[in-house]
């Protein structure tokens, strides 16, 4: 299996991995608030900026970054700004295609707390405190695991066989769960063929397992 990535996506990568050690290493510090507030921007000068808006002065806890667009978890909610046609998760008419600034997602994550979000290459997940999965973008091979092949601009909670959920993690036009009993689930593109699964279905074969990676 071969993983390709941008200048852009792999800086953006790196400094999240950073920032998110930084928050773990000075969770009882005051500068952890100021840390949270920056993350790299691939600009002319490729240098950290402040990120304004929504989040300037909020303590982040989670960040991930996909095509052209990143997302955060600050208290429980989800912000999301950058470029793509759905998978912003802003939704509006007309549709939110670009935010230059973060801005907190609505749908199914109101009245959720939300503890990890993925941005993927197209979509997104979000696991909330309940172990239930929310999903929005890109959905051309049934990555969003609602049934279908629409794409979804606002979250949208996958209730079709899926609960007591531990992890979340997507790729290219798939996406996996990992359950608190060890149970490993999958949808969208089956990776190494041609066909799709629409909805969650559980990997018969794996069992007991602890961790996932996408």
């Amino acid at each position: 299996m071969y993983f390709v990535f941008s200048t852009q996506l792999l800086c953006t990568l790196l400094l999240t991995t950073l920032l998110l050690l930084l928050l773990n290493s000075n969770n009882n510090n005051n500068n952890s608030q100021v840390l949270a507030a920056y993350l790299f921007t691939a600009n002319s000068t490729s240098q950290l900026a402040r990120v304004q808006g929504d989040l300037q002065f909020q303590e982040v806890t989670f960040v991930s970054a996909g095509e052209n667009f990143s997302l955060a978890i600050s208290d429980g909610k989800v912000y999301s700004w950058g470029s793509h046609a759905t998978a912003l998760g802003i939704g509006g008419t007309p549709l939110v295609t670009k935010q230059d600034f973060p801005a907190v997602l609505g749908g199914s994550l109101v009245g959720r707390s939300i503890t990890t979000v993925r941005a993927c290459h197209k979509h997104a997940l979000a696991l909330d405190s309940t172990g239930k999965v929310h999903a929005w973008g890109a959905n051309a091979k049934g990555n969003l695991g609602l049934g279908d092949t629409t794409a979804r601009d606002t979250p949208t909670e996958i209730t079709s066989g899926l609960s007591g959920v531990a992890d979340i993690c997507c790729g290219d036009e798939y996406s996996i769960a990992l359950t608190l009993t060890g149970k490993v689930y999958s949808w969208g593109k089956v990776i190494g063929g041609s066909s799709q699964e629409l909805a969650p279905t559980q990997k018969g074969s794996l069992s007991s397992i602890t961790k996932i990676s996408c």
